[in-house]
């Protein structure tokens, strides 16, 4: 088992967790990452443009948030760094489109209590503070 572990290890996360999960024998893991490989199912940096572009249009994800999915995923810091420098992220933007989905919640509270609830709430989108500000500030000159 140690050599399967060693020969893993040498293959992107996703592959190594899915060849342990269905516990696919050593002998065919070098052929079916060729495999995979000249299928170009391989490539890192194509995953994480896809998946930069598929999270920032459907789910809203401050750029903090996009590189902590990717590293989980395993992926390169420096192809993260490259992927996140070649797309434009508007977190104005996706911090108001969460903000506006959510607002439902907040309607209620008192002022003070409102702009914590909504500042927590992008904290924890991993927005940083200059966007979280912004944010607020024009969301209580329209009140």
């Amino acid at each position: 088992l140690g050599g399967f572990v060693w020969l893993m290890s040498k293959y992107p996360k996703e592959i190594d967790i899915w060849l342990k999960k269905y516990k696919v024998h050593q002998s065919l893991v070098k052929d079916l990452f060729n495999k995979l490989k000249c299928l170009e199912l391989l490539d890192d940096k194509k995953f994480a443009t896809w998946w930069v572009g598929q999270r920032i249009q459907f789910k809203f994800k401050s750029k903090r948030e996009l590189i902590y999915e990717l590293r989980r995923k395993g992926i390169d810091k420096n192809i993260i760094e490259d992927v996140l420098s070649e797309v434009e992220i508007d977190e104005s933007r996706i911090a108001k489109e969460l903000l506006n989905k959510k607002m439902y919640r907040w309607e209620k509270l008192p002022r003070l209590e409102k702009r914590k609830k909504m500042s927590q709430f992008l904290g924890r989108k991993g927005f940083n503070w200059s966007v979280i500000r912004q944010m607020i500030d024009d969301i209580f000159e329209k009140d």
